[in-house]
């Protein structure tokens, strides 16, 4: 009896609530202010505890906690109950107008409690598409001397400062000011005294009228990475205001990253800049124009630019003005001595000028990404969009003497992209290595050979130089893998041409020399490029055995056959998932609690999970993965990337189950981690749980398509009714992801089905007593046909099973 008591009493024992207030406090900071309140209705002991926690975090976002006048409420009684001594991180984050003497009592209230961390956010949703004119707040001058305040967030429509003191921001480590109506006074002042600053990001739509210049000056002596993004107000991408110019002007001599990102010239400039190791300029939709007048005035700013950041060692250049027709040979660059990495991002309109102009003032030059663009933002007439590749006079001193690796994206085997590729290998006297990627628009087989074949024939000055090209398709299973063909200095042909089938010595234990060939092949290719190789020249030369009886030529294609059926087996020692692609980067985070239940249900229409054979390995998608629905049921292969205090070491393998929603409300670096264009996961908590620590909440990943692999077959369930036939398709393996759907009853032909929501597809035709079969093709071209699948006898609410790609 004894002892029962004893076990009841350890059962019903509260043991979190007898844990210090210190760690209970910790444990509530994850929370914001109000979930952290309903705490308190626990029990005595958490009755006040919410009070001392370090942080005060209250926002609106969500339109069944607050309406207009319960935010300010609840604001006010929060910083009334709470105890103001302690508080380390101040946040408020409102959707609403704010009268500005509540604001000025919010500002007031956060410099009181002397704030480390503070975060002010006073964005009215659809503000910036209200004719009313913008809210602007005076920010207090007690504000910029505070001694404790060491990151500060601020994104307001507009605000005014004071004239800057020498005693501005003494402490302030991180700065990111988001203004959606930045004045001149602002951008000339707000950051011209920041002793300690070592992070700055500044957003901002400058008002400009009849300006045509701008001005951010920034002093801080320690900065080290500084962004920059602004943009002008155009609603015609054809009237892009080149004629505007930004001028930072920067006393950071410490500055190690930069980047810009608008749709006006910035020009860069600082008294001392060598510190400075990366740039990114980012300027997609900024042309030159047609105005005679502005080409001196734009390639002289130009040239500037690139002077103001000649000490990097990393480049990221994306702009049409750089390679506009109208004064690409105008500007010059200066030389960029210790240029490693370059990455050079051209769109339609460019000319090829820009590469040899990089080539030549880069003469150390290690790396190069070059990428072509098949579009461009601005409408252009279609002679505007070719251009020839003029080699220079004289070979770059990189190319001869440093340049080892090249990558090309989006290559078409266009004739001057052929050209461009040709003159690298050509004068590449010490590469090592030539990635193709080609342009991410699906391609025939037929097509992609062709491509390669074209670049394998192009002579090479470096005899260690190997060309990839990551795209060929091998239709395996139903599905097509990408795979990477490695290009090396061996003519197979030739080879075989050499070995005579008679001539090969036996041996009784080893069996033919062809074993010793496919070792050495083994060692210089990979398996699986050298069986498409193989089967190309089978289908090639297939002809020879049918109409030449030379018995040599029967030899080789005994020999090729002979390859072909004995290298099958080795492709499962390479791997049984082929790649995509290359892996890319993005943000992860989860939801759905620690059984995944709250995934349920979700933007693809699958319904319970669990019965579908999806499992807790699933993942919501961010619109810019989703596609509007066309990835649900696409897999992805993640790993965490980049964080080794939260990082768990492995991959995992998630299906696209559910769509992550964008909350413009929220800053994409803070919340808005599904807005686009970011690349994000949202995945089930279990799955998360596999590559990182459950504290993390969001992680860095790296990320790629990879064939999905379902056990059982595709299921198709039937819902709706005897006009309106809703079939939900579920379990598909391969790409995963259905493009097309057709059905076919016993008594019509193959019909095409839409797309409803999701995997959901409809039919309005009455199908009711027929047999039933489907036609599936998913998004790389792999089609499968499932005859029969559903008898005539079927019922609205049934699934049934088909084979499998």
């Amino acid at each position: 009896m004894g002892s029962n008591s004893k076990r009841r009493k350890r059962c019903t024992e509260d043991r979190l609530s007898e844990l210090p207030d210190a760690i209970l406090c910790h444990i509530l900071s994850f929370l914001s202010t109000v979930e952290a309140v309903k705490t308190s209705v626990l029990s005595h002991r958490w009755e006040n505890v919410w009070a001392s926690v370090p942080t005060i975090d209250v926002c609106d976002y969500d339109p069944k906690e607050f309406d207009c006048d319960s935010f300010s409420m609840c604001l006010d009684n929060v910083l009334f109950a709470h105890d103001s001594l302690k508080v380390h991180r101040f946040r408020i984050c409102c959707t609403k107008m704010v009268d500005p003497l509540l604001f000025d009592y919010w500002t007031s209230t956060a410099i009181g409690c002397n704030v480390v961390e503070l975060d002010l956010r006073i964005i009215p949703m659809g503000s910036v598409y209200s004719s009313l004119p913008p809210q602007c707040f005076e920010l207090p001058g007690s504000l910029f001397v505070m001694k404790s305040l060491e990151k500060l967030k601020l994104s307001l429509q507009s605000f005014i400062t004071i004239t800057p003191e020498p005693n501005w921001f003494p402490s302030l480590k991180f700065l990111h000011v988001s203004v959606s109506f930045a004045g001149s006074h602002l951008m000339e002042n707000l950051f011209s005294c920041c002793p300690v600053l070592e992070e700055l990001i500044f957003d901002a739509d400058p008002e400009y009228d009849d300006d045509s210049v701008f001005n951010i000056n920034i002093s801080a002596p320690k900065l080290k990475s500084l962004q920059v993004s602004l943009f002008l107000e155009t609603y015609d991408l054809e009237v892009v205001e080149y004629e505007h110019k930004l001028f930072i002007n920067a006393n950071a001599p410490n500055l190690e990253k930069f980047t810009f990102d608008g749709n006006l010239l910035a020009i860069y400039s600082s008294s001392n800049a060598k510190s400075l190791n990366e740039a990114k300029i980012d300027c997609a939709d900024l042309h030159a124009g047609q105005e005679l007048d502005y080409h001196l005035d734009a390639a002289d700013n130009l040239h500037r630019l690139f002077t103001g950041i000649l000490n990097v060692t990393y480049l990221s250049v994306s702009a049409p003005i750089f390679g506009d027709p109208h004064i690409v040979h105008q500007y010059h660059l200066p030389t960029f001595v210790n240029l490693k990495h370059l990455k050079l991002l051209l769109q339609a309109c460019c000319s090829w000028q820009p590469l040899i102009s990089f080539l030549n003032a880069s003469p150390n030059l290690e790396s190069l990404v070059l990428k072509k663009s098949r579009d461009c933002l601005c409408r252009h007439d279609p002679d505007e969009l070719h251009h020839e590749w003029n080699p220079p006079e004289y070979v770059p001193v990189c190319l001869v003497s440093h340049l080892k690796t090249i990558c090309i994206r989006g290559y078409r085997g266009r004739p001057d992209q052929m050209k461009v590729a040709e003159y690298l290998l050509k004068h590449g006297e010490v590469l090592d290595k030539v990635t193709v990627h080609r342009t991410s628009k699906c391609i025939s087989s037929k097509k992609e050979k062709k491509l390669w074949r074209g670049l394998k024939k192009l002579p090479r000055c470096s005899k260690t130089c190997q060309i990839e090209f990551p795209c060929l398709s091998v239709r395996a299973y139903g599905y097509v893998k990408e795979q990477t063909i490695t290009m090396v200095e061996m003519d197979i042909p030739g080879y075989l041409e050499q070995i005579e089938l008679g001539q090969l010595k036996r041996d009784n234990r080893k069996g033919p020399q062809t074993t010793n060939f496919i070792s050495m092949l083994n060692h210089s290719i990979q398996v699986p490029s050298l069986l498409i190789y193989i089967a190309s020249l089978l289908h090639t030369h297939s002809h020879i055995t049918e109409y030449k009886t030379n018995t040599m030529a029967k030899k080789a294609m005994q020999i090729l056959q002979l390859l072909f059926f004995m290298l099958i087996p080795l492709t499962s020692c390479q791997g049984s998932r082929g790649e995509y692609g290359e892996w890319q980067t993005a943000h992860a985070t989860f939801y759905g609690g620690s059984d995944a239940t709250g995934t349920m249900g979700g933007a693809c229409g699958y319904g319970n999970l669990y019965s579908q054979g999806y499992g807790t390995r699933t993942a919501a998608l961010s619109t810019a993965l989703f596609n509007s629905g066309l990835s649900c049921g696409a897999c992805y292969q993640l790993r965490c990337n980049d964080d080794p205090k939260w990082c768990l070491h492995g991959d995992i393998i998630v299906t696209a189950t559910n769509l992550c929603p964008p909350n413009q409300a929220l800053s994409n670096d803070n919340g808005g981690w599904c807005n686009p264009p970011l690349e994000h996961f949202d995945l089930a908590q279990p799955a998360f749980l596999q590559i990182a620590e459950y504290r993390a909440g969001i992680v860095p990943v790296l990320f790629r398509r990879v064939p999905c692999e379902k056990k059982g077959g595709i299921r198709f369930t039937i819902n709706g009714h005897s006009y309106f036939n809703l079939v939900l398709i579920t379990n598909v393996g391969g790409a995963g992801d259905v493009k097309t759907v057709s059905i076919k009853g016993s008594r019509t032909g193959w019909l095409p089905m839409s797309r409803n929501w999701g995997q959901n597809w409809q039919s309005n035709s009455y199908l009711n007593g027929q047999t039933l079969s489907f036609k599936i093709t998913t998004s790389d071209g792999a089609t499968l046909t499932h005859n029969n699948v559903v008898p005539a006898g079927w019922q609205f609410g049934q699934t049934f099973e088909g084979g499998q790609f």
